[in-house]
């Protein structure tokens, strides 16, 4: 029987194959993004199944108080000092290691690298069952033992037997290679961080860290750079774990980091990985799966309508059936297997193009997306069956519950239940293409919002040379930058102790008044030299900039008191009304222990306000002074005319003045892009899935006028007959037709606003509207929707009257 059902199926297809098509087109789409949604996040919550015990794996992370000035809410990494306290706390652990992550020289035989390197603790070997190569987990019990990834000893030494050879670390630390270890797959916490060389190459020892860095053993408050891992006993849980890091935070954290830091979480290391999503402040994992939900419902729906616009056809089969002596419940059986057929063989093309998709997903991201059949044929065959049945009900139902009489006649019009069923269809496909089309309107121009904030930056024009704190690089940095200012692309060079878009900068607790604890807040203070403010178009509106002819210009530990410009918001922090009246202002730094020396600012300059730390986060108040000893960067501003001769000039100059250590630059913009790629990321998904639903929705909008076209066939004849003209058949058809898709303009609109409302909220400065683009969205749905039924009704409403008073 079920076979017969089949075969009547596939009979159907081939007999009415535009419709077919149309239907198996719109469903594999459907099912193709949805599919695709959930494999994504179930990559993205599922890394490090490479470990074995990672089910007991926890870390530690931060969660950043209100006045941290942070952006986001949580972050992976916690203080070095918890590493040991909680291991001293807990000695039932079974382990507990730190591992800081850092970009060092590397030297092998007399060539130098730099590359990102872990300093752990020695049980980090021990939570992590590595492939090893050679060597074994004890190669970090020896001090100066070093571990090193199959790909980094073939680029360091063209092979993978190692063992015992020597890399020197910052040129003073020899290091011997003590295990060799295969490379960690992608789909690991270790490699898919958004920071420059995160990626898993090389393994040190925390007192290596502890020889060449002002870390130590036992570890710091406040510098929330180590992510701390925690094995768990099998006889203990997370809840456990994280009610004694709440004790030992409370025990332990002095209050000057409770500022910063307010808790630490506890986090399974299975979703490590989301930190990377979580960092930017916008639930990304959650609204690709409701975005892929909401696609899959259109097509679903568009598939409802098409089927219930299809059935009209075969009403006299239905009829005929039934007079043979067909139940109701076998024509339910038949026509939902109908339905089942053309989901399951959407299904499998949605799969087969998703195999072809995963690939260039993965080179594309850098990811390590599988389809493993054995964990997604459960959930496909369960799509499979919700969308066949659940879209195939209701037309099942509609036909199967016809008289054998009404149907012999074709008297089967529907009744207002089944007409406003219908509408509620489309009105329902159309308020989703419409909250789609506005959040691609909102989420596009909100990056031309972040881009335009961006502006006051010089991106694409600026190198950023990196690590100009090296001790043999200090004493090299004036003449670098002088050398520098003589080369031909060159058009300016700056010093400094951070850049725009990267670096945070120096935090410090101040106040209006000496002492006055209660009005306390933060400032972020970054070093520059005499020039750095006009190199990076910092807008100055009141005041005077540094002058390298007055010394009280220059920071010197032995003066108390140190002039500084400032930005708008410090101004207002302090509540003074004007830029002018901020000059000769004094303000106070509140003492702690970490910094005890006595400190006043002076305010000889205020510059515009402007999105320095990034364009994610909040300006914060920030204070500009000239302290040469913070200086960790090198900006040369070029030419834009002569970029690449200014960029070789650069490379060049720095080999001849500093030989053995490699230049490290990258231009402004690529600081930029690592937050923002992400954001031009999600507007290509939205973008991508909004207008698969579009399409749906407008396949869905012709297959409703297919349907009352046909249902008003004679109508039409007859209403030519008695004079109506090509324009009124057509205004009519187009007026019932567009009904729903007006309605669907009452939900699409409020659900549009707040959710794009939402969307915004997680940026400092957002687009002055959405409405606008709101009522953009509703405006293109409906001329689109227009244009479509127009077309079918112009197709329909041209017909002869004959043809139509005789179509039986």
């Amino acid at each position: 029987m079920i076979f017969s059902y089949i075969t009547i199926a596939v009979r159907n297809l081939l007999k009415n194959k535009l419709f077919a098509l149309i239907n198996i087109v719109g469903l594999t789409l459907g099912l193709l993004i949805f599919m695709f949604s959930v494999l994504l996040t179930a990559y993205e919550e599922n890394h490090d199944h490479m470990f074995d015990k990672r089910e007991r794996i926890y870390t530690l992370a931060s969660k950043f108080a209100p006045t941290s000035g942070e952006s986001i809410g949580l972050y992976p990494d916690s203080s070095t000092a918890y590493g040991p306290l909680i291991r001293n706390r807990l000695p039932e652990l079974e382990a507990v290691a730190r591992a800081v992550h850092r970009i060092k020289q590397f030297t092998v035989e007399n060539e130098n690298y730099y590359l990102g390197a872990r300093f752990v603790d020695t049980d980090f070997t021990r939570i992590f069952n590595f492939q090893y190569i050679h060597g074994d987990e004890t190669a970090l019990d020896r001090p100066d033992g070093l571990i090193v990834t199959r790909s980094t000893a073939e680029m360091l030494f063209g092979r993978v037997d190692v063992l015992g050879r020597q890399i020197k670390v910052e040129q003073s630390l020899p290091l011997q290679i003590s295990a060799v270890i295969e490379d960690v797959a992608a789909d690991s916490h270790l490699n898919s961080d958004l920071r420059p060389k995160y990626a898993l190459s090389l393994i040190a020892t925390y007192r290596a860290l502890t020889q060449i860095s002002k870390f130590t053993e036992e570890g710091e408050m406040g510098n929330n750079s180590a992510a701390i891992y925690v094995l768990l006993p099998e006889n203990r849980d997370a809840n456990w774990l994280q009610q004694e890091a709440d004790a030992m935070f409370d025990a332990h954290t002095p209050d000057e980091a409770r500022e910063y830091t307010e808790a630490l979480r506890v986090r399974p290391l299975i979703i490590a990985n989301t930190m990377v999503w979580d960092a930017m402040g916008f639930p990304v994992l959650i609204a690709a799966q409701v975005l892929g939900l909401m696609v899959l419902i259109i097509a679903a729906l568009n598939y409802t309508n098409l089927a219930a616009a299809q059935s009209l056809g075969r009403i006299r089969e239905v009829g005929l059936r039934k007079a043979l002596g067909a139940s109701r419940r076998q024509l339910l059986q038949q026509f939902l297997i109908e339905s089942l057929t053309i989901a399951s063989f959407a299904m499998l093309l949605a799969l087969a193009a998703i195999e072809w998709l995963v690939p260039l997903y993965n080179s594309g991201m850098g990811k390590a997306v599988e389809l493993s059949y054995g964990r997604i044929l459960p959930y496909a065959i369960g799509v499979t069956l919700l969308v066949g049945l659940g879209a195939g009900a209701y037309p099942a139902y509609q036909i199967s519950r016809h008289h054998p009489i009404d149907c012999l006649r074709g008297s089967t019009d529907g009744a207002g239940g089944t007409q406003w069923f219908r509408n509620v269809l489309i009105a329902a496909q159309f308020s989703l293409s419409i909250f789609m089309l506005a959040m691609v309107m909102v989420v596009y121009f909100q990056n031309l919002k972040m881009q335009d904030l961006s502006a006051s930056f010089n991106k694409n024009d600026t190198l950023v040379l990196e690590r100009l704190d090296i001790d043999e690089i200090v004493s090299k940095r004036e003449a670098l930058k002088q050398q520098l200012l003589n080369q031909d692309g060159v058009a300016a060079v700056s010093l400094s102790s951070a850049v725009p878009f990267h670096s945070a900068g120096h935090y410090r607790d101040v106040s209006k008044q000496a002492g006055d604890e209660a009005g306390r807040f933060d400032v972020a203070f970054v070093s520059v030299d005499y020039d750095y403010l006009q190199n990076y178009r910092q807008r100055l509106i009141a005041g005077r900039s540094f002058e390298e002819q007055r010394s009280q210009d220059i920071f010197d530990d032995d003066r108390a008191t140190v002039n500084v410009i400032v930005n708008e918001r410090l101004i207002k922090k302090l509540g003074i009304s004007s830029a002018e009246a901020a000059i000769g202002v004094t303000f106070y730094k509140i003492f702690d222990e970490k910094f005890p020396s006595e400190r006043q600012y002076q305010i000889i300059g205020v510059v515009a306000d402007s999105y320095f730390f990034g364009v994610h986060q909040a300006i914060p108040p920030t204070g500009f002074m000239v302290r040469p000893q913070s200086y960790k960067y090198l900006s040369v501003h070029l030419i834009a005319e002569q970029r690449q001769q200014g960029v070789l000039n650069t490379e060049q100059t720095w080999k001849t003045l500093i030989p053995n250590y490699p230049i490290q630059s990258k231009f402004l913009d690529y600081y930029f892009r690592l937050f923002y790629r992400i954001a031009e990321g999600i507007n290509a998904v939205i973008t991508g899935f909004a207008g698969v639903a579009l399409m749906l929705s407008l396949i869905g909008l012709f297959g409703l006028a297919a349907f009352m076209a046909r249902r008003r066939t004679r109508e039409i004849g007859i209403r030519k007959v008695l004079g109506a003209n090509l324009g009124q058949v057509i205004g009519l058809l187009v007026w019932q037709i567009s009904q729903p898709v007006l309605w669907s303009v009452l939900l699409a609109v409020p659900l549009s606003y707040l959710a794009a409302g939402l969307y915004i909220d997680f940026f400092p400065e957002s687009i002055s509207s959405i409405l606008p683009f709101v009522m953009i969205a509703v405006g293109v749905a409906i001329l689109m929707a227009w244009s479509i039924v127009s077309i079918h009704a112009w197709r329909v409403a041209r017909q002869r009257p004959v043809q139509s008073l005789r179509y039986e």
